[in-house]
C-alpha cells in the first residue's frame, strides 16, 4: 500500500508541477550548445597546434639531417622522380595520341608528341624569361588572401565586449574560457574563428531573436565538427610520417637509418621503373628512325 501511495504522489507532482517556460529552454539550450562548442574549439586548437608543432618544428629538424646524412641519395632520388615522371607523362601522350588518330601509325604519332612538347617547352621557356624581365614573381598556388584587418579589429573588439565582467556573461568559467578562445583566434588572425565567436556570444533580446541564436549555434556546432574530423585526419596521416616527434626522439639515428633504407628502396625502385618506361620510349623512337630511314 505504501508504495502505491508514493507512485500516486509521484504521479500528482508531475501533473502539478508548472512547465518550463520557453525562454528557459531555450536558454538552457543554448548553454549546452555554446560548451559544446567551446569543446570542440579547443579540440580543435590542439590538434592545429600539433600539425604546426610537427610542420615547423619536426620536419625542419628531419629534413635537414636528413640533407646532412643523405644527401647524394637525395639527389639522385629527386632525378629518378623527375625522369619517371616526365618519362610516364610521354608514354601516356603517345598512347592518347595513337587512341585519339586513328591511324595506327605509332611513327607518325611519336613525330606529332615529340615535336608539341617541345614546341611547349619553349613556349614555357619563354614565359618565364619575360616574367623575369618584367620583375613578376610567379603566383603561389593555394595562397590564401590575407583577412581584411578592419573585420578581424570589429570583430575582436564585439566579442571582448561582450566577454567583459560588466557585460553579461552565461558564467565566469565559461567567459574565461571564451576568452582565451578569443586571443588565440585574434593571435592567428583567424576571421572565421572570431565571427563564431561572435555568434557563441551573442546575447538575444527576445523569444524569436533567441530561437534564431539557437539555430546558428547549432549551425555552428555543425560546422565545428567537420572542422573537427578534417583536422583529425590530416593529424592522423602526420602521425605516419617518419618526422613525426623527431625533435623529441632520444636517439635519431634510428629513424635515420629507417630514412636511408627507404630512401635506398625508393632508389632501387624507380631506377627498375625507369629502365621499363625507357624501353617502352625506345620502341616509339625506334620505329621513328626506321621511318626516316625509308625517307
Amino acid at each position: 500500500m505504501m508504495k502505491k501511495r508514493r507512485t500516486i504522489d509521484k504521479t500528482k507532482r508531475a501533473k502539478c508541477a508548472k512547465p518550463r517556460s520557453p525562454k528557459t529552454t531555450v536558454k538552457a539550450s543554448v548553454g549546452n550548445l555554446v560548451a559544446e562548442c567551446r569543446q570542440w574549439m579547443e579540440g580543435v586548437d590542439n590538434a592545429r597546434s600539433e600539425l604546426e608543432r610537427n610542420e615547423f618544428k619536426d620536419r625542419l629538424v628531419y629534413f635537414d639531417r636528413l640533407e646532412a646524412s643523405l644527401s647524394h641519395p637525395l639527389t639522385r632520388l629527386e632525378k629518378l622522380v623527375t625522369t619517371v615522371a616526365d618519362l610516364k607523362s610521354l608514354t601516356r601522350e603517345l598512347e592518347a595520341e595513337l587512341r585519339s588518330s586513328g591511324c595506327g601509325n605509332r611513327q607518325l604519332v611519336y613525330f606529332r608528341v615529340v615535336g608539341r612538347r617541345n614546341s611547349r617547352r619553349g613556349a614555357a621557356a619563354s614565359v618565364s624569361v619575360a616574367k623575369r624581365a618584367m620583375g613578376k614573381k610567379p603566383t603561389e598556388p593555394g595562397g590564401l588572401r590575407p583577412a581584411p584587418q578592419e573585420e578581424i579589429n570589429r570583430l575582436y573588439r564585439l566579442v571582448a565586449r561582450r566577454l567583459h565582467p560588466d557585460g553579461i556573461p552565461a558564467s565566469a568559467g565559461q567567459a574565461s574560457e571564451l576568452w582565451h578562445l578569443l586571443q588565440n583566434a585574434y593571435q592567428r588572425q583567424d576571421l572565421e574563428r572570431l565571427r563564431l565567436l561572435s555568434v557563441l556570444t551573442e546575447q538575444p533580446c527576445d523569444p524569436v531573436a533567441a530561437k534564431t541564436h539557437l539555430i546558428k549555434i547549432r549551425s555552428a556546432r555543425d560546422l565545428l565538427r567537420l572542422a573537427a574530423d578534417t583536422v583529425q585526419r590530416k593529424l592522423a596521416t602526420a602521425k605516419k610520417h617518419p618526422s613525426w616527434n623527431f625533435t623529441r626522439l632520444a636517439d635519431r639515428s634510428i629513424a635515420l637509418a629507417a630514412a636511408r633504407r627507404q630512401v635506398e628502396t625508393d632508389i632501387e625502385l624507380l631506377a627498375r621503373e625507369q629502365m621499363h618506361l625507357e624501353q617502352s620510349v625506345a620502341n616509339w623512337s625506334r620505329a621513328a628512325r626506321g621511318l626516316m630511314r625509308t625517307w
